[in-house]
Parts: structure tokens; C-alpha cells; sequence
């Protein structure tokens, strides 16, 4: 997805260079970023978000916070119904991590959906079938 320059922007981001190097972000940014979706965004939406490159590079550093995050464990003891809204055609948070959150949460509890051609963030990518399924699911209906 996105072709070599994104690879090698993911290469850089994922790999450690942002270590020693928090400009990586931007190539990420512009790199990576457009694929996380299947409609374009709004490019406004980036530009009214406080974000400071600093700050992400501590959490996706190689000892930052972003590799020690793992709540699968806590996720046995949810008392509520839990929905999982996955896009299929997510680049960062793939079905199979989905499903391995599915697969964390009580069985009883959980309505796992995805949807087909949405990227991360389903709402952003098909909004009037994301509001059906949260209205169904917030009334209780299958």
C-alpha cells in the first residue's frame, strides 16, 4: 500500500529510526498516513489537531509506551457489551488484531463487525453504515 516511499517510511517509523530522529514522523505523515483510509480525509482535520512531533516520537520510540500497551489480559474482566467495529482494509490495525481483541473480551459480551472497504476509523470511510451499526448496537439490536 502506498508503494516505495511509503515503505520506506514505514521501515524508518516502525524500525527505530525514530529514535534518533522525531522528523521521521512527517514521512510517515505524508507517506502512510492518506492509505490509513479508503475515501480521502479532510485536510483540514490535521490541521486543527494540537500534535506535537516530540511527543510521538516518545510513544512509538523503541522503548517508548506504544510496545509496553498490552490490555489483552484486562480485557477478560469487561462487564459490558463491547462492540469491535474493524475496517478490512485497515493498514495499522489489521482484522487479525481485531480478532485477537474479540477473542480477549467475555464471548457473551462481544459483537465483533467489520466492515468491507473501510480503512481506520470506519466512520470516516462508509459514516452512514458505521452509524447504523453503533445505533444497533446502542439499541440492542443484532
Amino acid at each position: 500500500m502506498g508503494g516505495p516511499e511509503a515503505r520506506r517510511a514505514a521501515e524508518r517509523f516502525w524500525g527505530g529510526a525514530i529514535d534518533k530522529d522525531p522528523t521521521v514522523i512527517k514521512d510517515w505523515d505524508r507517506h502512510c498516513l492518506p492509505h490509513y483510509n479508503t475515501r480521502p480525509q479532510d485536510p483540514q482535520v490535521r490541521a486543527r489537531a494540537i500534535r506535537r512531533e516530540a511527543t510521538a516520537a516518545r510513544f512509538f520510540k523503541t522503548d517508548g509506551e506504544r510496545w509496553r500497551m498490552d490490555y489483552r489480559k484486562d480485557l477478560a474482566t469487561v462487564r459490558c457489551p463491547t462492540l469491535v467495529l474493524a475496517g478490512d482494509r485497515d493498514p495499522v490495525t489489521p482484522l487479525a488484531d481485531s480478532e485477537e481483541i474479540v477473542a480477549s473480551l467475555p464471548k457473551e459480551l462481544v459483537r465483533y463487525q467489520v466492515v468491507h472497504g473501510a480503512g481506520h476509523g470506519v466512520h470516516r470511510d462508509r459514516p452512514a453504515e458505521a452509524e447504523r451499526i453503533l445505533r444497533a448496537f446502542i439499541l440492542g439490536k443484532p
